[in-house]
Parts: structure tokens; sequence; C-alpha cells
């Protein structure tokens, strides 16, 4: 799960297991949780047109208002570039990470084949 908070300009990143309703609930009111303990409490959140009405009772529950991006417009959501930009970065420590110890990426290092030369 990838969260944008367009104020700090802060990229929030979790990990989930499953799309189901209550896990992502779980997620963004956590997420939400780090932004307002830093002194950036949310008051407008852009969901997806997929939101669950859990998250959105959450929202409002938590006195955050939201809006949905209507389904197949989303350049007008923010969060889509966010997630580019996570995983260009991603990547990029992947390869990194690649280079300093390629022993640990290799899948084939311990395997042994059998001479195609007869």
């Amino acid at each position: 799960m990838v969260l944008y908070d367009y104020d700090t300009n802060a990229i929030l990143v979790r990990p989930i297991k499953t799309r189901n309703a209550s896990e992502l609930k779980n997620n963004t009111i956590e997420l939400l949780t780090i932004l307002q303990e830093r002194g950036h409490p949310p008051q407008l959140h852009i969901l997806d047109n997929e939101a669950s009405a859990q998250l959105k009772h959450a929202l409002l529950k938590n006195k955050i208002e939201y809006q949905l991006v209507p389904p197949h417009l989303h350049r007008r959501n923010m969060a889509e570039r966010a997630i580019q930009t996570f995983k260009a970065h991603f990547k990029e420590l992947f390869v990194q990470r690649q280079k300093q110890k390629p022993e640990v990426f290799s899948t084939t290092s311990n395997l042994q084949f059998p001479s195609l030369e007869s």
C-alpha cells in the first residue's frame, strides 16, 4: 500500500498480504496516524473508486474528509505518480544491493548443470 501526503511530499509505504477491506482500512489508518503523530494531520483523503465502505466510515470517524477519483482518470490521483516514484526508487535500491552482494541474488550460484557437450 502506498500513501502520498501532498503537504509534506511524503510517500509512506506498507506491505499488505491481501486486499480485503479490513486490512486496507487498518493499514490506511496506521499510515494516517503516522502523519498525525508527526504534526501533519490529514484533512482530505483522495481514494480510488474501489474504496470500501469500511475505509470510508473509518475516515469519517477520524474526521477526515474523502473524495473518490472517477474511474479511468488516474491523472487526478496524485498517489498514482507517487506509486511510480516509489517503484523506481525500490528497483534502484534492489539493483544497488545486487551490485554490492551478487551472491545473495544469484539463484543459480549453487546449482550444478550437466554439460551439454557429448
